[in-house]
């Protein structure tokens, strides 16, 4: 968690994307919003450096965790 989270305050795609496997799944399912599904870590640093773009350079992402069923965790970034 703590070099995703490094990760995410530097706004590093292919820091963030080191830390998931060769053969993770990044999947993106937020109510209202298509569900998108990124496989392999390269489609996984493609998907973080298109949300990182999204942020101005002076812009701080705080990443943290929830719970929001049994087998699924939320990332919330404040």
């Amino acid at each position: 968690f703590e070099a995703l989270a490094k990760a995410y305050a530097a706004k590093d795609a292919r820091a963030a994307a080191t830390s998931y496997t060769a053969d993770a799944q990044l999947i993106y399912a937020y109510d209202g919003a298509p569900v998108e599904r990124h496989a392999g870590k390269k489609a996984i640093e493609r998907s973080f450096a298109q949300f990182f773009a999204q942020f101005p350079d002076d812009d701080q992402l705080d990443l943290n965790f929830r719970v929001t069923g049994e087998n699924t965790v939320a990332a919330a970034v404040p």
